[in-house]
């Protein structure tokens, strides 16, 4: 997913909004988004876990961390243990501002082509994996907060799902 993103870089000239291809979302998360005056955005749910429970028995099984202290994103992506280690839940919406974008792609490009991340290899690295770099080494990544309104579609048993608000 990142590998793919990056080869339009040469398009990346504005701001820009990255949407998984598996996610529907009210129109008013995209604007609130768009909204963000952030340099790197991402759109976290905190009613995730209504959502989660539609979708499958134990929403723990499916669920990734994410932690946030002092309105920015610290953790995310990681297999939690307990519920208290997501206090939202990333859903594949994120924005990074025209303002940081050659630094973000300039950040790819040096990553390390040879390492493991999260045991994905460089070109199969997962986006969470990319956004916890950034986190770590580039900038703070904060949290534009929705309380439901999209839904995830990974399985047929999904299109079932109604958009919580």
């Amino acid at each position: 997913m990142v590998s793919t993103l990056f080869c339009a870089k040469d398009f990346m000239d504005d701001d820009l909004i990255i949407s998984y291809a598996d996610i529907v979302y009210k129109k008013e998360i995209l604007k609130k988004l768009i909204e963000s005056k952030e340099d790197f955005s991402v759109v976290v749910d905190r009613n995730w876990k209504e959502l989660w429970s539609q979708r499958m028995g134990n929403p723990l099984e499916d669920a990734e961390t994410l932690k946030i202290r002092e309105n920015k994103i610290i953790e995310l992506g990681k297999k939690p243990k307990f519920y208290n280690e997501i206090e939202g839940q990333y859903i594949g919406l994120i924005k990074i501002s025209k303002n940081v974008l050659t630094k973000v792609i300039d950040f790819y490009n040096n990553l390390d082509k040879n390492k493991l991340y999260d045991g994905k290899d460089f070109n199969n690295m997962y986006m969470t994996s990319f956004i916890q770099l950034v986190i770590d080494k580039l900038m703070e990544v904060k949290p534009v907060f929705i309380d439901g309104g999209w839904v995830e579609l990974d399985t047929i048993e999904d299109l079932s799902v109604r958009i919580v608000q």
